[in-house]
C-alpha cells in the first residue's frame, strides 16, 4: 500500500549505525512521518515539514541538503537492524509532470501559430493549417529515452 510520508536520506554522521544495522541502510531513505492523504489536503503536513526543516538547517553538514521532503512511499523494514524505510514511487510522477510539460508547450507553440493572421487566412483559404501546424502533438510517455 502506497502512503504519503517525509522522508529523509540516511547520513551515518547524523543518524549513526552499528553492528545491528542493516548492511544496505545507506542506500534508503529513513521515513520521518507518515501522513494520511486528508492531513495531505488540508495542508497540515507543512508545519511538520517547516520544523524538519528547521532542525536539518542547524546542521552544517546537511545545509542547503534538499534530502527532506513529502514523498510518495511504499513502507518497509529492514532487517536485522529494524529501520523503517522508504521506497520512493515519486519520481514516476516527475517522469509524467516532465513528459507532459514538453507536450503542452509544444501545443501552446502550435496554437500560438495557428492564431496568426498569415495562419488564419491559409485556413479560410485551403480548409486545413499549414503542413507544420496540422498535426498537434499527443502526450506520450518516453520511459525509454
Amino acid at each position: 500500500m502506497f502512503q504519503l510520508a517525509i522522508c529523509e536520506r540516511f547520513y551515518p554522521q547524523i543518524h549513526g549505525s552499528d553492528e545491528n544495522s542493516s548492511v544496505n541502510i545507506s542506500e534508503h531513505f529513513l521515513i520521518n512521518t507518515i501522513f494520511e492523504v486528508n492531513e495531505f489536503y488540508d495542508e497540515s503536513y507543512k508545519a511538520e515539514e517547516r520544523r524538519i526543516q528547521r532542525y536539518w538547517r542547524r546542521s552544517p553538514l546537511l545545509y542547503n541538503s534538499k534530502s527532506i521532503r513529502l514523498e510518495i512511499i511504499k513502507a518497509d523494514i529492514l532487517s536485522p537492524g529494524g529501520e523503517q524505510v522508504g521506497i520512493l514511487n515519486t519520481f514516476w510522477l516527475r517522469i509524467v509532470q516532465r513528459c507532459w510539460k514538453k507536450t503542452f508547450k509544444a501545443r501552446q507553440e502550435i496554437n500560438k501559430k495557428r492564431s496568426s493572421i498569415k495562419e488564419l487566412k491559409e485556413r479560410q483559404r485551403t480548409g486545413q493549417w499549414s503542413p507544420g501546424l496540422r498535426n498537434y502533438p499527443l502526450f506520450r510517455l518516453n520511459l525509454y529515452k
